[in-house]
């Protein structure tokens, strides 16, 4: 029922009255949580039409907002409410050579390849960080040491196989799990954590912030990498 007065009261009432009423943002806190907006309050009545000679100011403001208010006690009377575009929040967007990028080093002695994969990815990305912006590479650098005693769970060394193509035709190599561990153990890591980064060139320069070692040495000391326990 009030739908359908609020229809009848905006289609045939005409506007014969503006009032500004400003507020400036940040003045007070809201109860949502935002700050306080400026509004534009537009009231309905049956007064003189002389006030619609002057070209009112909110007429090229873009509006992000627009809320209407009822008083039953005074059906002749709707309010509209505007919420203009610069005083909604901004969301922060980080900017890489402004972020700090430290040094971890993790030690994969015993530790399951996919476990340890997720948090590395994690880390290279930066969505431990706050400020962490999906275009940006805002990241730190994984230094990863006894790579070669990794683990799988099940029977993963020997029915697990990894793929590469030539290009040719007929030119599918395959190699399973255990035979590369004996080759590149390595790469074993590193390609876990290559699927699960972005497959662009975003993902790529997060890749190369990955330092993999099959012994307990690095030559990294110079960075002073903080040791990490996962």
């Amino acid at each position: 029922m009030i739908k359908s007065q609020l229809l009848y009261q905006l289609s045939y009432t005409p506007i014969n009255y503006i009032a500004v009423v400003a507020r400036p943002a940040g003045l007070e806190p809201a109860a949502d949580g935002f700050e306080a907006r400026r509004s534009i309050r537009l009231s309905y009545g049956r007064q003189s039409e002389r006030n619609l000679s002057k070209k009112p100011d909110f007429v090229n403001t873009i509006f992000m907002r627009i809320g209407l208010t009822y008083n039953k006690n005074s059906p002749k009377s709707i309010s509209l409410l505007f919420y203009t575009q610069g005083d909604t929040m901004k969301t922060f967007v980080a900017k890489e050579h402004e972020v700090a990028k430290n040094w971890h080093l993790v030690d994969a002695k015993d530790r399951v390849v996919g476990r340890i994969a997720t948090q590395i990815a994690m880390r290279l990305r930066g969505k431990h960080k706050p400020i962490f912006t999906p275009h940006a590479d805002t990241g730190d650098f994984v230094i990863v040491v006894n790579a070669d005693k990794v683990v799988f769970t099940g029977r993963k060394w020997d029915d697990k196989y990894y793929y590469r193509h030539s290009g040719y035709m007929g030119g599918l190599k395959q190699i399973s799990a255990r035979k590369l561990l004996e080759f590149k153990p390595e790469e074993i890591l590193r390609f876990a954590v290559k699927r699960m980064l972005p497959k662009n060139s975003l993902g790529r320069r997060q890749l190369k912030k990955l330092k993999i070692y099959a012994g307990p040495d690095h030559p990294h000391q110079a960075q002073q990498p903080e040791k990490w326990e996962i």
